[in-house]
Parts: structure tokens; C-alpha cells; sequence
């Protein structure tokens, strides 16, 4: 298979969303030819250190084999307050908050999500541990930040024909990736429920757009 490597995967540690076992998808992972995989758990990093732990006892192997070592990603899918992680009035929508994946590059990039997720539980909880734009600023060196799934602000500003404001949403400071899904046809395209009737917001050119826009390289999601 052509090199590939998910950057938005949840384990059973993303409570009501997410099922699969950490080893399990290591395995599956290397079975598939993949480098690396990466871990997105909602809101929370607790499976960091078995995926660190597994892909360690692993490499062992690999190393014993003569092959590269399998690549463990830490991130987490965060929720970012639509206001301030302080803000808590629920008719304004401060129950939840915009999905965005975070990814450590390195050590000192791990370390800054760390401070990220720990400040979403002590100070930014509110249904959900959530992270602001002060934050993620202030904690911004050595991450990668993805535009998430429809619940993100950036498709969330595409769903709604609002093209030119996508840019404006991404935190600054960060390496950026726009999330695309891929349709069997072959097309970037959202897939959304909406009016009760089962669309798909093609996004044409989004590729195009965010490279020629902003320099932001895409980032492939299923």
C-alpha cells in the first residue's frame, strides 16, 4: 500500500465512541504496511502509555528482524470552548465545545499537551474538559493541530458556505492540517446529517485552497 499513517484514531479509552483495543490496532496497523499510528482519544491521553509500552515490546521484535520501528503518535481529540474554557452558561453553548486533534511532534511538544489536557480537567471542565484559544496559544510550540471531524470549527464554517472564514479559525502558531474525508468516488467530501436528510458537503479544490490560502497541508481521515 502507498505510505499511510492515521492521525485521528480513537481506542476504548474515548468513552461511548471509540472500542478498539491499543494492541489490536498496532498489529493491524503493521499488518497494513503503516509506520505509524497515532492515538486521539476524546479529551484525554489515557492510552498513551500503553501505546508506548505496546509499540516498545514490539520494536524489540523489529529490531531482532532488522526492521524500522514502528512510530507511536501522541495526540488527543480536544475540546476547545466556543467562548473561554472559564465561560459555563449553557444556553451560550459552553457544555461542549469544537473537536480538534492534537499531536506532539516531540518530547517538549508532548509535554505542552500534557499541560493542555491537564488545564481542560482542572480549570476548562465544564460536560467536557475543554482547552481555549489563550491555551492552546500559550502551549503551542511543538504541536501539530488537525481540523477534526464535522464537529470541528473549520468544517463547521464549510458546512454553513462559510469558505473564507475557515482560515481565520485554526489556532495560530501551530502546524496545521485540514482533515479530509475520503469518499469511495474518490472526492474530498463531509459527510453530514442535516434537515433530517443524509448529505455530503463535497469540498472541491479543499486541497488546493489551503495550500495556495494558508500553507496547510491536508490530512487524510476514515
Amino acid at each position: 500500500m502507498e505510505d499511510f499513517v492515521h492521525l485521528h484514531v480513537h481506542t476504548q479509552y474515548s468513552i461511548l465512541d471509540g472500542q478498539s483495543k491499543i494492541p489490536r490496532l498496532v498489529d493491524k496497523a503493521i499488518k497494513d504496511g503503516m509506520k505509524g499510528m497515532a492515538v486521539t482519544d476524546h479529551g484525554v491521553m489515557f492510552g498513551i502509555k500503553e501505546l508506548v509500552d505496546y509499540c516498545g515490546k514490539v520494536n524489540k521484535d523489529r529490531k531482532k528482524e532488522g526492521l524500522e520501528p514502528f512510530k507511536p503518535i501522541i495526540g488527543c481529540e480536544m475540546y476547545v470552548a466556543r467562548r473561554t474554557k472559564g465561560d459555563r452558561e449553557k444556553d451560550k453553548g459552553d457544555m461542549s465545545g469544537y473537536h480538534l486533534i492534537v499531536l506532539a511532534k516531540n518530547y517538549n511538544g508532548y509535554k505542552n499537551l500534557i499541560k493542555l489536557v491537564s488545564n481542560s480537567w482542572v480549570d476548562g471542565y465544564y460536560m467536557r474538559p475543554r482547552t481555549d484559544r489563550a491555551d492552546l496559544e500559550k502551549y503551542h510550540e511543538d504541536l501539530i493541530v488537525c481540523s477534526a471531524c464535522i464537529a470541528g470549527e473549520v468544517p463547521a464554517k464549510i458546512l454553513k458556505g462559510d469558505i473564507a472564514g475557515r482560515g481565520r479559525e485554526m489556532p495560530r502558531g501551530h502546524v496545521l492540517g485540514v482533515e479530509s474525508v475520503q469518499h469511495p468516488a474518490g472526492v474530498a467530501q463531509l459527510a453530514c446529517l442535516h434537515g433530517g436528510e443524509y448529505r455530503l458537503a463535497v469540498l472541491l479544490s479543499l486541497r488546493d485552497q489551503c495550500l495556495k490560502m494558508h500553507g496547510v497541508p491536508p490530512a487524510a481521515a476514515r
